[in-house]
């Protein structure tokens, strides 16, 4: 793992200072666009949206055979 982050250093320092810049602004989206939003997937609490969804009572509502047709059932 050290080879690897000597390697990207090298490279790192071999570009000139505005490609730095915007080296470090890549780094930084990757980070803020998949590794927060893959360490937030875990903390969300069970019940989060409890009482604020709701299914209409037609839901259950067996469907007609017009309907059954319409979605290629029967």
């Amino acid at each position: 793992m050290q080879g690897v982050f000597m390697l990207l250093a090298d490279k790192y320092q071999s570009l000139p200072a505005d490609l730095q810049k915007e080296a470090i602004d890549f780094i930084d989206f990757l980070f803020e666009t998949r590794v927060k939003k893959k360490n937030l997937q875990g903390n969300r609490p069970c019940g989060l949206a409890k009482g604020e969804i709701t299914i209409n009572k037609e839901f259950y509502k067996p469907m007609t055979d017009e309907e059954l047709c319409v979605w290629g059932i029967e």
